[in-house]
């Protein structure tokens, strides 16, 4: 009735009338002639763009869906593609290649590969593994070193510095030690660099009861739950492509890491959820010196 008698009387008052918002009348003219298919892909875009706004603009249609599904919203991943490609929407992905930076050649004693023939963990604290990346900041590359879970994919432990030396794996390892105390037999994987070879690092270990493990000479794929990470932290931290100072950079790394990745972001791996948390976790000294006169 309303539209019939809009080109005669004000729509204000005809509304008034029929007891119904100006705003209603629109929105319900606006939709006239919409298909529900239409209707539906309206509502489950704004739905998209939500999850994508709270993954920090990181997800792809994979894991936008595996998020709608949490949510309980059914729907296709090729239709999520279809949606985010209409509103413009990308996720980040990462192409960058950078040459490697172990050292592997130097006299100290390496481990075998322990992971090899081994089952794949069935619990926290069964297997960590660990590596080194360098990141670019206004003063040049600075260096990054983590301790994975390799069960749920958790970062326990991680360390920042100017310097690809021991003191940084050092630093690491000893940043993930509440996470390893008390507990004996874990397996430690890394490569053979220098860093992770070498005595002070060794005795480190030692402390904490782990065993050593080591991935074949040149060979990334042996630890390639670690490059993986390296490769989202590159793609997904958006702070990282911009030059910023090295105490800029290592907010933006606890953010990340701290913030998102072991708290909200969606891993594969893990069937669509963010590693779970230890029962009454203990806190760990992220960036408490370690004792290196003991050492």
């Amino acid at each position: 009735m309303i539209k019939s008698y809009e080109s005669e009387h004000s729509v204000t008052i005809l509304c008034k009338m029929y007891r119904m918002s100006p705003s209603s009348y629109y929105r319900w003219k606006g939709q006239k002639g919409k298909t529900a298919r239409e209707r539906e892909d309206e509502v489950l875009s704004s739905a998209i763009r939500r999850s994508w706004k709270r993954s920090r603009k990181n997800y792809g249609s994979p894991r936008i869906e595996k998020d709608l599904r949490k949510d309980g919203i059914k729907t296709s991943r090729k239709r999520v593609a279809r949606l985010m490609n209409a509103a413009g929407i990308k996720g980040r992905y990462n192409r960058r290649k950078k040459p490697l930076v172990t050292d592997s050649r130097h006299g100290h004693r390496v481990s075998e590969n322990k992971l090899k023939e081994a089952p794949f963990p069935t619990g926290l604290r069964e297997v960590i593994v660990t590596d080194t990346t360098y990141i670019w900041t206004d003063e040049g590359w600075n260096y990054l070193a983590t301790v994975m879970d390799l069960f749920n994919r958790e970062i326990i432990g991680w360390s920042f510095s100017s310097k690809n030396d021991r003191h940084l794996v050092c630093q690491a390892l000893w940043n993930a030690s509440k996470e390893l105390t008390g507990i004996e037999g874990i397996i430690h994987h890394s490569d053979r660099g220098s860093t992770y070879c070498s005595d002070k690092y060794r005795r480190l270990m030692t402390t904490f009861r782990l065993e050593s493990s080591m991935s074949a000479k040149g060979c990334c794929y042996d630890n390639a739950h670690m490059e993986s990470f390296f490769g989202s932290l590159k793609c997904e931290c958006e702070a990282l492509e911009k030059s910023l100072s090295p105490r800029q950079v290592k907010l933006a790394l606890f953010d990340y890491i701290e913030g998102f990745y072991n708290t909200h972001r969606i891993h594969t791996a893990l069937d669509g959820s963010s590693p779970p948390s230890l029962p009454k976790r203990r806190s760990r000294p992220l960036l408490v010196d370690y004792p290196s006169l003991h050492l």
